[in-house]
């Protein structure tokens, strides 16, 4: 949702955070309205990959695909750090 803006475009997302005793789940849909420009390139970034990765560090994960609809979305499960999980050794 971070774009440049000569490539910015009108875009409707929902986003839902929805806090279990175990874990955090975040959820971004879009409704396909930003589509790439033609001459545009991508900023130089991780992107999902990188989304990923730092959710596994986190022992969590992230997927990304269509959303119901003509859009994407973007999909995280991380920990929720309860009381329930060992402590950390010093």
């Amino acid at each position: 949702m971070d774009r440049e803006p000569e490539q910015a475009q009108d875009v409707a997302a929902t986003i839902s955070i929805e806090y279990r005793r175990d874990e955090l789940v975040i959820c971004v849909d879009n409704d396909g309205g930003a589509q790439a420009m033609p001459g545009v390139s991508a900023p130089a970034g991780n992107g999902i990959t990188g989304m990923r990765e730092r959710a596994a560090a986190l022992r969590g994960r992230v997927s990304a695909g269509p959303s119901p609809g003509s859009g994407r979305r973007v999909h995280a499960v991380l920990p929720s750090g309860t009381a329930s999980d060992p402590e950390p050794t010093p």
